[in-house]
C-alpha cells in the first residue's frame, strides 16, 4: 500500500469513527513514555477528556482567516515533560481549540522515525465532536488532506510551520518551552524556543512574541 492510500485509509476510518459517535472512546489519554522505542498511535480514546488536561488560553491579533495562529486559542497537553527533558516523550498529545471557527487540531508524538522529512516523530490530527459529544478523528497523518488549508494559509502545512520550532522539538506554544519553566504561561519572563528561521515572530518559534501554535 502506498503512502497516499494509507493516508486515505486513515481519513476514511477517522470519518467513520466520527460519524458513529467515536464508539472507541473510553478511558483517558495515554501516559507519555520516554525511551521505550515503541511507536505510539493515538486513537479516539486517547483524546477523551482532553479539556481536563493542563491548558493555556491565548488571545492576540488574528490575521485575516488565520484562526490557527491568531485570535483566541486554547492549548492542552496530556502531561508536561520533566523540567530537564530535552524532547517531548513519545505519547505526548497536544490539542488546540480555535475559538473563531471551532476547529480542533492536535499533534501527537508518535516516535519511531515517523514524519522524517517534516516534524520528526510527530503526527498531525484534526478532531471533531460527534453527535453524542464524543471526540472523533477527522484525519491524521503527515498533514491535512488535499484541498484543506492549514490555519487559513493556502500555502502552509503542519510541517512547514512547525519546522520553525525544531529547537523545541517542533512544539511552538510559548508556555511549552522545554526546560525548567515549562508549563509557565507566557508573559511571565520565560523565554521562547529559537526557531530555525525566526519566521514565527519575535523571539523565534513560540518565543516572546507569544506564538500560540502547539
Amino acid at each position: 500500500m502506498n503512502a497516499g492510500s494509507a493516508l486515505s485509509g486513515r481519513m476514511v476510518l477517522g470519518a467513520l469513527a466520527l460519524a458513529l459517535g467515536a464508539s472507541a472512546c473510553g478511558g483517558g489519554g495515554a501516559t507519555p513514555s520516554a525511551g521505550t522505542g515503541v511507536p505510539f498511535i493515538a486513537y479516539t480514546k486517547d483524546f477523551a477528556n482532553y479539556q481536563s488536561w493542563p491548558s493555556n488560553t491565548i488571545t492576540d491579533a488574528q490575521p485575516s482567516g488565520m484562526t490557527h495562529v491568531g485570535g483566541t486559542r486554547t492549548i492542552y497537553i496530556n502531561q508536561l515533560p520533566a523540567a530537564d527533558a530535552t524532547a517531548f516523550p513519545v505519547g505526548t498529545i497536544i490539542v488546540k481549540e480555535t475559538a473563531a471557527d471551532g476547529r480542533i487540531f492536535a499533534q501527537v508524538k508518535r516516535g519511531g522515525g515517523y514524519n522524517v522529512t517534516g516534524a520528526l516523530d510527530w503526527e498531525w490530527y484534526e478532531l471533531g465532536i460527534a453527535t453524542n459529544n464524543a471526540i472523533g478523528i477527522k484525519w491524521s497523518g503527515f498533514g491535512p488532506p488535499a484541498g484543506e488549508q492549514y490555519g487559513g494559509d493556502p500555502n502552509g502545512t503542519c510541517n512547514s510551520c512547525h519546522v520553525a520550532g525544531q529547537s523545541n522539538d517542533y512544539v511552538m506554544a510559548s508556555w511549552l518551552i522545554l526546560g525548567p519553566n515549562i508549563g509557565v504561561v507566557p508573559g511571565d519572563g520565560a523565554g521562547g524556543a529559537g526557531g530555525t528561521g525566526g519566521s514565527a515572530g519575535a523571539g523565534g518559534a513560540g518565543g516572546a512574541g507569544g506564538n500560540g501554535m502547539p
